[in-house]
């Protein structure tokens, strides 16, 4: 059995929401941090197969289940709805869900391009629905903290960062299923290693300029015509800052996994080691006028806190940092990278 029974009470008017598909995201991304929050309950999932969706229900005490996404986007009792379905079909369904007037949590990326995504902040905002992008890492005290750092001063103007999210194929947390039939690596789902750990080093890097980069060049690996296992990047930012990303499932070496961003400034810099799930480990470096400290901020899953964020956003107005808005910027600087690589960018026609 999974993590059923919500160990907290829930408000008369917690935020109701529906789960789209059974991903195996979904338990640590709402439903763990939904049964620590009194403000939100999981009230229904859905599946394309009836049986999956209530073995799913059974199994995390979820009320109700449904065998299409269709039915769970009629049901009136679900306010929000989250999507972890494949890249492609981000688009579809979070359009499906605004037009059923649900607010929508979307895992990243948002959208298949700049201009699928354009159309579902325009349609969000058109009904006057919350539409945020998963990006739960800019949730997390950690990442906070480094932002935090950068404004203080304390180690002088950017002047470089660099970013890595990488696996080794042969080593990785999914090993069992890095297969060539994988769906992160399916060209008409919208896969590949820039939409998949790519966009995390790019939003990164945007999070903390606080700026717009200029994509002056990039290089693909592929796995299958015109879908990347690896991409490398490089940026430039008015007044001079530069900037790196290094995304890949057959990263070099031994090392199974490599996760940081790093800040460099004109004093010093900074660096967050595993910024991607820093409630797993990470350390929080700091080099600064010849001295040097570590620090490590934990407390509550990055997804809790991006649960959080979002329910106070529906119910609150107080805007999340990974807004429609915001999305549209990361997906517009990815079309571009794949573009400097050769490669089309996702959702063209392409026979292969």
């Amino acid at each position: 059995m999974g993590n059923s029974a919500p160990t907290t009470p829930k408000d008369p008017d917690a935020l109701r929401l529906g789960i789209i598909s059974v991903a195996r995201i979904s338990p640590n991304a709402v439903i763990y941090p939904a049964n620590k929050l009194s403000s939100v309950k999981i009230t229904a999932v859905a599946s394309r197969s009836i049986s999956k969706a209530q073995e799913f229900a059974t199994k995390y005490g979820i009320p109700t289940a449904y065998g299409s996404y269709e039915e769970l986007l009629k049901d009136p009792n679900i306010d929000a709805v989250y999507i972890p379905l494949p890249n492609g079909m981000h688009y579809e369904w979070t359009m499906k869900a605004l037009e059923s007037g649900k607010h929508v949590l979307c895992e990243k990326p948002l959208a298949s391009n700049e201009e699928e995504a354009a159309k579902m902040k325009v349609e969000a905002e058109k009904r006057k629905l919350s539409l945020v992008e998963a990006f739960h890492y800019k949730y997390h005290p950690a990442m906070k903290k480094v932002k935090e750092i950068i404004a203080s001063g304390e180690i002088g103007a950017i002047k470089h960062v660099n970013a890595q999210f990488c696996l080794a194929s042969y080593l990785s947390l999914f090993a069992s299923e890095m297969k060539s039939n994988d769906i992160r690596f399916q060209y008409k789902l919208a896969g590949g290693i820039t939409m998949d750990a790519g966009c995390y080093t790019l939003s990164v890097i945007r999070h903390v300029t606080e700026k717009e980069p200029e994509v002056v060049a990039a290089r693909a690996e592929l796995i299958h015509p015109q879908v990347d296992a690896t991409m490398e990047a490089d940026f430039k930012f008015d007044g001079g800052v530069t900037a790196s990303m290094r995304a890949s499932f057959r990263n070099p070496g031994i090392a199974p996994y490599k996760c940081f961003v790093e800040v460099i400034g004109e004093k010093g810099k900074v660096v967050l080691n595993n910024f991607i799930a820093p409630q797993l480990y990470h350390y929080l470096q700091v080099e600064s006028n010849g001295k040097s400290r570590t620090q490590k901020l934990y407390g509550e899953t990055s997804y809790y806190y991006q649960l959080q964020a979002f329910v106070q956003e529906v119910k609150k107005g107080i805007k999340c940092p990974t807004d429609g808005a915001e999305a549209v910027k990361n997906m517009r600087i990815i079309d571009s990278i794949y573009q400097k690589a050769g490669l089309l960018k996702r959702g063209s026609p392409f026979e292969g």
